[in-house]
């Protein structure tokens, strides 16, 4: 994803100056005030640079966001991102689950008991798309140090699981706190 994001900036300059995907939140209006879906800002800034099987267009992953994207990768991974307009923490952001086994994303576009079985740092990692960070900008883990064992997406628990990993270069340490 970081590739693709500075081949695009390379064809449309910092990505600072681009345009962000809008989104409705359910209590109080409008999150951001693009004029794009999460799903056109995609398809424009970094679909020509991907290497995908699969794009699902108005993806609805539920309690998260209503207006996003899915890519399930020719690798067998899969990605889905959207303007959390859940709640929580992460409300507003442009977040992204990343799914080490795509066949997954068929599974969670509603609330079914197999999406509440799903395990934050195991089945799917939560990152975002940072534009105005001072420090980090990109494809990034979610910064927070939330990684603990719980299922279900609602509200995005152990949102911080990514972060560990890349804390640790990578690798799962020993005490990972959700069992592989």
């Amino acid at each position: 994803m970081n590739q693709a994001l500075k081949l695009a900036e390379y064809d449309y300059e910092d990505m600072d100056g681009w345009d962000y995907p809008k989104a409705e939140s359910q209590d109080n209006g409008q999150v951001n005030t693009g004029e794009y879906t999460a799903y056109e800002w995609f398809k424009r800034y970094l679909q020509p640079y991907i290497k995908s099987g699969v794009v699902s267009e108005s993806y609805h992953l539920y309690v998260v966001w209503y207006d996003g994207f899915a890519i399930e990768f020719i690798n067998g991974t899969g990605l889905s991102c959207g303007i959390n307009e859940g709640g929580g923490e992460s409300y507003g952001r442009f977040v992204c689950l990343y799914y080490p086994k795509a066949g997954t994303i068929k599974d969670i576009k509603d609330n079914t008991a197999k999406v509440r079985r799903m395990v934050s740092g195991k089945d799917y990692f939560v990152f975002e798309i940072l534009h105005k960070s001072p420090t980090e900008k990109g494809f990034q883990p979610y910064d927070s140090n939330s990684c603990y064992k719980s299922s279900g997406m609602q509200g995005l628990p152990a949102i911080g699981c990514a972060k560990l990993l890349k804390d640790n270069n990578w690798k799962f340490p020993s005490n990972y706190p959700i069992k592989i």
